[in-house]
């Protein structure tokens, strides 16, 4: 029988962190991220971050590298593959937390390591397409990575588009060395987006703009960096936004993307999918615990 691993995966507000703390202390586990900006250092408040100052479960992958490195989904894979290794050979449950879709794909479906090394000269073909057209070129090519992928983002749509065009040979990782249950967890849309707009409310409280200006004085381009917010934060202390414009734009900004990734996570991955209930959340963790008893038997 192969090592069992547990996935918590959903859109951004639903609460996979706090799920995820307590399976890992329930079922003897250790938690590695699988949220493409928690990876980061010193984005902390915009990213909503968990305080591993106020945990007894091991995290991995959090903080791992610069504000503004380089980091690819092949990278994420060489960095979490072992980590899955590690934590089995001690007879702990890998407990991984994320919403990024394609992490999560990387660790669970045919995704290939061999990916093509950056090619700087490469975006010079497409450097008078705006972001929707060279979004689209990406469209035509792959519909699923497409969807995975804001249009604004046009760093990560040019490094698909590269891995696309540029195939290098390489076996599909059909045969993974572990069995994964991944639980989705969802609620009501409207309940979703309310839930976000509170939470980029307390953000602002919590101190995010000065999160920014601690970045901007270190030299880091806030404006260059992909995880929503931050370069309009920067607009907002540039003086091109007020206060409620910037609040306004993050929440908008944050609803398009919960809403592609529950789409993702809907249509390209073999999710099982579990109603979060903020009232009673102990509700939950019974489902939960129970499609992990039954999965860890199997």
């Amino acid at each position: 029988m192969k090592p069992r691993v547990v996935i918590i995966a959903g859109p951004t507000g639903i609460g996979k962190s706090q799920v995820a703390e307590v399976v890992a202390k329930t079922w003897n586990g250790e938690i590695i991220n699988a949220d493409a900006s928690q990876i980061r250092r010193q984005l902390n408040i915009g990213t909503a971050k968990p305080d591993l100052s106020q945990t007894q479960v091991p995290h991995h992958l959090f903080d791992i590298i610069a504000a503004d490195a380089n980091f690819s989904i092949k990278d994420y894979q060489n960095c979490a593959l072992p980590k899955i290794a590690e934590i089995i050979s001690r007879n702990k449950l890998p407990v991984i937390v994320g919403g990024s879709g394609l992490y999560i794909a990387s660790l669970v479906g045919d995704y290939p390591l061999v990916v093509p090394a950056r090619d700087p000269l490469f975006s010079e073909q497409f450097a008078k397409l705006t972001n929707v057209q060279l979004h689209e070129q990406l469209r035509i090519r792959d519909e699923n990575r497409a969807q995975a992928l804001h249009p604004n983002n046009r760093r990560r749509v040019l490094r698909a588009l590269e891995i696309i065009m540029n195939p290098v040979e390489t076996q599909p990782i059909n045969t993974k060395p572990f069995d994964a249950l991944l639980i989705c967890l969802f609620c009501e849309r409207s309940l979703l987006y309310k839930r976000i707009n509170a939470r980029v409310e307390d953000m602002f409280n919590q101190g995010w703009i000065n999160e920014v200006q601690d970045l901007i004085n270190q030299g880091i381009d806030v404006s260059r960096l992909q995880e929503i917010g931050y370069a309009d934060i920067k607009a907002y202390l540039d003086g091109l936004l007020t206060y409620e414009q910037v609040a306004e734009i993050i929440k908008q900004k944050t609803r398009h993307y919960a809403k592609r990734q529950i789409t993702w996570f809907k249509h390209q991955l073999p999710c099982v999918f579990v109603a979060m209930d903020f009232d009673y959340p102990d509700t939950t963790i019974a489902t939960i615990n129970h499609l992990i008893d039954e999965f860890l038997l199997s």
